[in-house]
């Protein structure tokens, strides 16, 4: 028999399981850029400076996490490819998708922006993680580098 103390230890471990099982199950699926746009636009419509996060999915293209990796000036941010992918193993992610804003409200992506989208669909794909896209958020609007055929 057990005592009162490993009853309650144990329905908290059934609770805690279950508690996961749905939240797993409740994770939002990025299907299309108006998903990741949804997901973002709170994050990066009114700020004054460019940030760039990255969204980690995992095999069934559900978000793992979402996470900020640079904060830039007006108009660059820096980023580290190396961290990125760190973090896309550290969570077990199998793909990714780069996001930033344009505080200018133009959504037309720089030669700076064509080259990190490059260079990161390169070395994710060499690590065996899918870049999937590259959103750039302005006012109101974004565009997709996947969606323009760019990926």
């Amino acid at each position: 028999d057990m005592t009162p103390a490993r009853q309650r230890v144990a329905m908290a471990a059934v609770e805690l399981y279950r508690r996961s099982q749905t939240s797993f199950s409740k994770r939002q699926k990025i299907s299309s850029s108006k998903d990741i746009f949804s997901v973002m636009v709170p994050l990066l419509s009114d700020l004054n400076t460019e940030e760039v996060w990255v969204l980690y999915l995992n095999q069934a293209n559900k978000l793992i996490k979402k996470k900020r990796v640079s904060v830039g000036g007006l108009s660059a941010a820096h980023v580290d490819i190396r961290l990125i992918l760190k973090e896309a193993f550290l969570c077990n992610a199998t793909s990714l998708v780069l996001v930033h804003n344009h505080p200018s409200g133009n959504v037309k992506p720089s030669s700076n922006d064509d080259r990190l989208t490059h260079t990161l669909v390169e070395a994710a794909r060499l690590m065996q993680v899918k870049c999937l896209d590259h959103v750039i958020i302005g006012r109101g609007s974004c565009y997709s580098y996947a969606e323009e055929g760019k990926i």
